[in-house]
């Protein structure tokens, strides 16, 4: 079950789920369809992931459906790092979280979004390099493709990437590319000419190091030299270029004046 629940979750997010601004359509389908089709994926993968739940710890997978966050909280502490526990929840949550981004008009989705964040941020505590640092993965997305209104923030987005490529040896690609979209874009609001620098560092990263630095993540390093390839060419539209001076005028000195 829990293997089921990794290989949809994981199909659904890399191959099915359409992903304009990668230049990601699935050949022959519609958006919307696709869109339909992941979120099926996504909720199949979370059912899984429960029913194996459901198998080693019932109250445990109840809670994740319905508790209120304060309530499954007092569930997350009772978790040990080694708790064979671990997969089964990151997986019902990885789904679950997915699943929600693309039901962001259904109230009753959204409502589950807090035990979602619990779940990861308890797991980036208790298994920080499990999943290919997944939860840290996952939580970093959150923070930085969100505008602070929406529950995003910076500098937890950034302790979070800071974690993934350090615990994965900048052998998994994909995180790059997702700093690079959501986290440098983001970024760009505030301090355009670093945004584009560690934008372009990451897009060069991901483009030179070769899909088998790691053996078990060939596919999903293929998948993100291509998607890096693609965004490569829109740096210019996320984060705006610095306006060239206008002839005649000169650069203010180095106090401002």
């Amino acid at each position: 079950l829990r293997i089921a629940a990794e290989m949809n979750a994981n199909a659904a997010f890399a191959l099915i789920e359409p992903r304009e601004e990668f230049g990601w359509v699935m050949p022959g389908y519609e958006v919307d369809a696709l869109r339909d089709w992941a979120r099926a994926l996504y909720a199949k993968a979370r059912r899984y992931a429960l029913r194996a739940l459901a198998e080693q710890d019932p109250a445990l997978a109840e809670g994740f459906r319905t508790e209120t966050p304060d309530a499954f909280a007092q569930r997350l502490a009772q978790l040990e790092p080694d708790d064979d526990r671990l997969p089964a929840l990151y997986w019902a949550a990885f789904a679950s979280g997915n699943e929600i981004n693309l039901r962001l008009d259904d109230p009753a989705a959204l409502a589950r979004l807090p035990v979602v964040l619990a779940t990861m941020e308890r797991i980036a505590e208790l298994a920080p390099d499990a999943f290919l640092a997944g939860a840290h993965t996952f939580l970093a997305v959150f923070y930085s493709a969100r505008g602070p209104a929406a529950g995003g923030d910076l500098e937890r987005a950034w302790r979070h990437y800071d974690e993934v490529f350090r615990r994965t040896h900048g052998r998994f690609l994909l995180p790059y590319v997702l700093y690079a979209r959501f986290y440098c874009v983001a970024l760009g609001a505030q301090a355009p000419e670093r945004a584009r620098t560690l934008f372009r560092k990451a897009i060069r990263h991901v483009l030179t190091t070769p899909p088998d630095a790691m053996a078990e993540q060939v596919l999903a390093n293929t998948i993100a030299r291509r998607w890096a390839s693609w965004i490569e060419q829109d740096l210019d539209e996320w984060i705006l270029p610095p306006l060239p001076d206008e002839p005649g005028t000169e650069a203010p000195a180095a106090d401002g004046r």
